[in-house]
């Protein structure tokens, strides 16, 4: 159902001239409490979520904390 409102949205924009992934992108800013970004903010917003969708699909999952490489500490000698 939403994913049926946001394609109509999309269409509409287009329709308007408007490039549809501008509407995405304002509708997801908005959604974070963004509302009043101008063009230049939008092109920043979309390379910052851009790489941080990059970023986080290159982290492992399921990882216990205990194995993070953050937490992990070895003192000098001891076997890894």
């Amino acid at each position: 159902m939403i994913e049926a409102t946001f394609t109509a949205a999309a269409a509409a924009a287009e329709s308007k001239g408007e490039h549809p992934m501008t509407k995405e992108l304002r509708d997801k800013a908005r959604a974070l409490g963004l509302d009043r970004l101008t063009d230049e903010h939008l092109a920043q917003f979309e390379r910052a979520t851009t790489g941080t969708e990059h970023h986080l699909q290159r982290l492992p999952r399921g990882m216990p904390v205990a194995r993070e490489p953050a937490h992990v500490y070895r003192a000098k000698g001891e076997p890894s």
